[in-house]
């Protein structure tokens, strides 16, 4: 509905907008649906997390009547979120009533947006790899937190420190848990990665195990383990 040109011919929306504005519908906040989708398809949407971040954090500032400041990188990574998203959707046969077909200036964006990611990278890899050489390591920890965890520097091999977000893998039965990374930062040879495209580029891993931390992770949410 927020792109007319593909709706279907005849489709009368103005219906629509009156049952959602008034509450119609049974709908569920973003957060919800987001974190839906991660347990429904969390290896299709792992190379998104960080755009769905985006997207959610500019959403809440918006719904309390403030003006985010987002970069214009930010903006092109919901941009092409949305774009990424209905490909997804759309291969996977759950829009079926929905004839739109990507245009080259779609296509376009995407092929640009991943071009200058790769190039973003290279530059910041070659950075670290010159500082590197200076001889200076630096190991950092911190407290235990289940949006950082320790991480070994693809260029230094320094301990660094990565955010995110912890999660249990809904893969796996029993239950395991993983670490998604969407930030990393290396104070030994500066290398600093913002968002998931850039982890990936940089050859790290998207997420990492925290099996031993699995029973404090559930007794802090309450979570019930039949086999206990």
């Amino acid at each position: 509905m927020g792109y007319p040109k593909a709706l279907p011919a005849g489709f009368k929306i103005s219906p629509h907008l009156v049952e959602i504005r008034l509450a119609e519908h049974k709908t569920i906040e973003l957060l919800q649906a987001i974190a839906i989708c991660k347990v429904l398809l969390p290896s299709a949407l792992t190379p998104l997390r960080s755009s769905l971040n985006i997207l959610a954090e500019t959403r809440n500032a918006s719904l309390h009547s403030l003006v985010p400041t987002i970069d214009t990188h930010k903006i092109e990574s919901i941009a092409v979120l949305a774009l990424k998203l209905y490909q997804l959707l759309k291969e996977r046969g759950d829009l079926g009533y929905v004839d739109y077909k990507l245009t080259d200036r779609d296509n376009g964006l995407l092929s640009a947006h991943d071009q200058e990611a790769v190039e973003r990278v290279r530059k910041k890899l070659a950075a670290a790899k010159l500082a590197a050489k200076k001889g200076r390591e630096v190991d950092v920890s911190v407290d235990h937190d289940w949006q950082l965890l320790e991480v070994r520097c693809p260029v230094c091999e320094s301990i660094g420190i990565a955010e995110g977000t912890t999660e249990p893998d809904s893969r796996d039965v029993p239950r395991s848990l993983i670490f998604w990374v969407d930030k990393f930062e290396c104070e030994g040879c500066g290398l600093m990665l913002d968002d998931s495209d850039e982890i990936r580029l940089a050859g790290m891993e998207p997420g990492y195990e925290r099996d031993d931390d699995l029973d404090r992770w559930e007794r802090r949410n309450d979570i019930f383990n039949p086999e206990d």
